[in-house]
């Protein structure tokens, strides 16, 4: 055992600079690390290995580094018992370890490239599950506000609705693929939306909404159309083009989004 560590220089191992560096990439394609103590007072580390690039990690180093980079992490590990028994006053022989086999099966063991399992998701998981929800919303939506009875209407409607919940998704599915703790993600995806209502016109003063659309002794007739209300906020409406143009800047930001997420990923 002794011999062995003299081979490898594992005595110095620690203050090889040139080691060093290479763990720190190595951190970057595998992200593992220690995380405390736990409570018999050993070590933990958690291995994620989900998170690992294999394919990167073989085509930057090879065995022999590897096999060095295994050793410097041993290494890291007793010393840091070392420390704990000195903590502790107490002997602390061993150390925990933690593997996080989440996403192992598609990502680590490659059995899909990143490609596939992008597209997957996006065909077979996202839209499906948006095309439901956004026809049911839609023919209950559609019937109390008693839009026109018209198939060409309803499928606008519809339409409309499918390519917004798109959107939402695509900037969801960006940020989680940036940001990987959930909470940090759920909070930064409401700043998102909350940001998106308060500059769209979504959340108006009171002021600016004209609360008397109707006359007051009959609420059968309402004296303002839906085209007065279009013209006063500047609303382009005379040609089909002016529905379209504003579906087709959505469903190019959802794609843009989408790309971002898929480039993060990789």
């Amino acid at each position: 055992m002794i011999q062995w560590r003299i081979d490898n220089h594992v005595d110095l191992i620690l203050e090889d600079q040139l080691m060093m560096l290479r763990m720190d990439i190595i951190r970057k394609m595998a992200p593992s690390a220690h995380h405390g103590y736990t409570k018999a007072g050993r070590p933990l580390f958690i291995e994620k290995f989900g998170l690992v690039q294999v394919d990167k990690l073989l085509n930057r180093f090879t065995s022999e580094e590897l096999i060095q980079c295994h050793i410097y992490w041993l290494e890291c590990c007793c010393q840091r018992a070392r420390e704990r028994s000195r903590q502790l006053g107490k002997h602390v022989e061993n150390f925990a370890t933690i593997y996080d086999l989440h996403a192992c099966k598609e990502n680590a063991s490659g059995y899909y490239r990143t490609s596939r399992i992008f597209l997957a998701k996006i065909l077979c998981d996202l839209f499906p599950m948006r095309v439901i929800a956004s026809f049911i919303f839609a023919i209950f939506a559609y019937r109390l506000t008693d839009f026109q009875r018209s198939i060409n209407r309803f499928l606008i409607f519809f339409l409309t609705i499918f390519i917004n919940s798109i959107f939402g998704s695509a900037v969801c599915f960006f940020i989680s693929a940036c940001i990987p703790v959930f909470a940090v993600v759920l909070t930064a995806v409401i700043l998102c939306f909350i940001m998106m209502m308060a500059l769209s016109d979504f959340l108006v003063d009171l002021e600016n909404i004209n609360l008397k659309f109707c006359l007051s002794n009959n609420t059968h007739i309402c004296p303002m159309t839906g085209e007065k209300v279009l013209t006063e906020r500047n609303i382009p409406h005379n040609t089909n083009w002016d529905i379209w143009k504003n579906l087709l800047f959505i469903s190019i930001m959802a794609l843009v989004f989408f790309i971002m997420t898929y480039i993060r990923l990789l």
